[in-house]
C-alpha cells in the first residue's frame, strides 16, 4: 500500500476510535445519570406508527450504507403510554447495535406482536436482526448488567474478542434496561450465535 493510503488509512482509524470512545463515554455519563436517578419518565398518549416512521427516517440512510434492510413489519396503529424521548432512546440504542452486529446483507426486521395466550393481552414491539448473536451466559449477564459488574460471577461477565469493538452493546443495553424500568415495560431476549438475536419490548397501552 502506499504510503499516501497508509497514512489516510490511518488517519480514519484515528477517527474512528475517537468517535467510537466519545460515543461510550456520552453512554457511560447517561447510565450513571439513569442508575442516580436523574432522569425521570413523562408519560403521555404517543402514537406507535408516527414514533417508528421517526426511526425510520433516522436509521434507513445509514443501514443502506451498511448494505443492511430495515424492515417494519405488522406495525399497529395503535396509542402507547409512554415518555416518547425515553422510548424513542430505547429504541435507537437496540437498533444501533443491531446495526452494529449485523453483517452486510443481513436485515433487522420491526414489528408488533400481540400474545393472548393464558388470558393474557400483552402487545409487544420486537427489534430482530441477523447478526452475530449472543452466547445464553452473555444473555444472562445483560439481564443484570449495570453500571459495575463486580457483583455479577466472574464466569456469567461479558467478555469480548481481542479484535471486536469496544463493548458498547452491554452499555447501550444497560441503557435500555433502565429506561424501560422507568416506563414499567418488561423486556424479553433471545439469542443464538451466528442466527441473531430478537429484543422484544412490552408495550403499555393507553386506557
Amino acid at each position: 500500500m502506499p504510503e499516501a493510503d497508509r497514512d489516510q488509512a490511518f488517519i480514519q482509524y484515528a477517527a474512528n476510535s475517537g468517535q467510537t470512545l466519545q460515543q461510550l463515554l456520552a453512554q457511560l455519563l447517561e447510565l450513571a445519570a439513569l442508575e442516580n436517578g436523574q432522569i425521570h419518565a413523562q408519560l403521555q398518549q404517543v402514537e406507535l406508527t408516527e414514533l417508528l416512521n421517526e426511526i425510520d427516517q433516522t436509521f434507513t440512510p445509514r443501514a443502506k450504507k451498511l448494505g443492511v434492510r430495515l424492515n417494519f413489519e405488522h406495525i399497529n396503529a395503535t396509542s402507547i403510554l409512554t415518555d416518547p424521548q425515553l422510548m424513542r432512546r430505547i429504541l435507537n440504542n437496540l437498533i444501533d447495535n443491531a446495526l452494529r452486529y449485523t453483517p452486510s446483507g443481513g436485515e433487522i426486521t420491526i414489528f408488533t406482536q400481540q400474545d393472548f395466550s393464558q388470558g393474557k393481552n400483552q402487545q409487544w414491539l420486537a427489534v430482530k436482526d441477523t447478526g452475530s448473536g449472543m452466547h445464553q451466559h452473555e444473555v444472562e449477564a445483560l439481564r443484570q448488567l449495570s453500571l459495575s459488574q463486580r457483583d455479577i460471577p466472574q464466569h456469567h461477565q461479558l467478555s469480548f474478542d481481542n479484535n471486536q469493538a469496544l463493548p458498547q452493546l452491554g452499555v447501550g443495553l444497560a441503557i435500555v434496561r433502565q429506561l424501560l424500568g422507568l416506563l414499567k415495560c418488561k423486556i424479553e431476549v433471545e439469542s443464538q450465535p451466528g442466527v441473531g438475536s430478537e429484543f422484544k419490548i412490552e408495550l403499555v397501552m393507553q386506557s
